[in-house]
Order: C-alpha cells, then sequence, then structure tokens
C-alpha cells in the first residue's frame, strides 16, 4: 500500500465535503468531532482517527482505501489484493481491538471466581473475603461499562470548549483541571479499562494472602489503606494519561 499523504487526503476531504455541499460545521457535527478539527484535516496537518475512518468514508459514499488514497480509485485497475486494502486493514483493527478487550474481560471473570475458590480451599471464609469480592465487583462492573457502553467519541462541543467532566447515562466522571476532548478520551477510556480488569482481580488477591498471612483482624485494618492506594492509582493515571494528550 502507498504512503498516506497528509495533504492530499485532506485536499479530497474538502472536495467531497464541498460535492456534499456541507460546511465544516456540518461535516463535524455528524461526526462528533470541532470544525477545527476538519480543518486540520482539510489542511493535512492531521488525520482522521482510526476510529472515524470507516464513518467518513460511508458519509461520502467512498471506501476507505480512497478516502487514505484521497481520490476515487478505478476498481478494474486495482490488483484483487489492492481493491479495498484500507477498509480491510481498518475493519480487522477495530474488530480485534474489541475482540482482546471482550477476552480479557471474561478472561478476568474467570480469575475472579478461580481466586474465590483458591481462597475456600485454603479455609479462607466467603465471609473474610465479603468486603474484597464486593469492592472486585464493583471494579468489574465499571471495567464492562468502559468496555461494552462507554461512547466512543464525545460530542464535537468537548473540542471547541474546555470540559472538565464527562456524563454518559449512569457514568460520570469529573476532574478538575483536566480537559476532555477526542484526543486524549480513548487513552483516558483505555486506562480505565485497563485499570479495572488488572485491579479487580489484584485486590482480591492480596486480601486473601494478608488474610492467609496475618488473619482477617488484621487485614481488616489494611484493606483500608490497599482501597485509598488502589483508587488514588487510578486517578493519577487519568490525569497523566488526560495531559498527556491534551
Amino acid at each position: 500500500m502507498d504512503q498516506i499523504n497528509n495533504e492530499k487526503v485532506g485536499s479530497y476531504i474538502s472536495e467531497l465535503r464541498k460535492a456534499k455541499k456541507l460546511t465544516q460545521k456540518d461535516l463535524a457535527d455528524k461526526l462528533y468531532v470541532s470544525d477545527k478539527t476538519v480543518s486540520k484535516w482539510e489542511r493535512g496537518v492531521s488525520m482522521p482517527s482510526i476510529p472515524l475512518l470507516m464513518p467518513l468514508a460511508n458519509l461520502f459514499d467512498i471506501t476507505v482505501t480512497e478516502l487514505l488514497k484521497g481520490e476515487h480509485q478505478n476498481i478494474e485497475s486495482l490488483k484483487p489484493c489492492d481493491i479495498h486494502a484500507y477498509d480491510h486493514v481498518i475493519y480487522h483493527t477495530l474488530q480485534q481491538h474489541r475482540k482482546h478487550w471482550i477476552i480479557a474481560y471474561f478472561l478476568c471473570i474467570i480469575i475472579f471466581f478461580f481466586e474465590i475458590i483458591m481462597f475456600t480451599m485454603a479455609d479462607i471464609s466467603i465471609s473474610d473475603l465479603q468486603s474484597s469480592i464486593t469492592t472486585s465487583v464493583i471494579i468489574l462492573l465499571l471495567g464492562g461499562y468502559f468496555c461494552f457502553l462507554t461512547p466512543k467519541v464525545l460530542p464535537s462541543y468537548y473540542d471547541s470548549n474546555k470540559i472538565h467532566y464527562v456524563m454518559h447515562g449512569i457514568f460520570r466522571i469529573h476532574c478538575t483541571g483536566l480537559s476532555f476532548h477526542n484526543g486524549n478520551w480513548p487513552y483516558i477510556c483505555t486506562t480505565i479499562k485497563s485499570w479495572a480488569l488488572l485491579s479487580a482481580d489484584v485486590f482480591i488477591l492480596i486480601h486473601g494472602i494478608c488474610i492467609k498471612l496475618y488473619g482477617s483482624t488484621v487485614t481488616s485494618n489494611i484493606q483500608g489503606v490497599l482501597l485509598t492506594f488502589l483508587f488514588c492509582s487510578l486517578i493519577l493515571a487519568i490525569y497523566y494519561i488526560g495531559k498527556k494528550y491534551e
């Protein structure tokens, strides 16, 4: 496949947009980005992110191959292996990304139940593990929400304003001093998913080991410290990633 030319792609997007009689604002609203983002595409300053390539191509009734080559393609002149090459790559990338998170999530659940069984076989009662089980279930629900339900892109007004919170359904996140937009949102979502899937299993594992070594009474005093450390690590990770891509 040829190397992507940002300026050529940008010029092509501008041509297609004008043919559809859309302003940059109209196109931005349809893709939930800002008109400044569309302007950057058309000037060749930046490229649409991978999740936006297929919706953008569908909007203009072209293939992703044509979009990334920056020109209409004559299918008959292409080799069979080149037809819709980019489409297959992008589609495969997105499908693999979703598949990996689904596998990771259900693997995390399997490990979670395995840990419970392992500790009960080690003579630790479910009642002693109750608090860590509850915490891990809450973390798993958070991870599941981000794996399956959170929006892939934020509304366009996030890109043109400094907004420090995201609200979607029952989910609320507010970070003072951190602006959410489509530049850092995908990375923040990935960070939260990674943290949730890892923390759900690690927390109950550490809790069970502490009970076995020090007893449930001593462990109950340690648990608060572990829980505080766990959620502080999430907040720090969100701020770090959010600021890095802000």
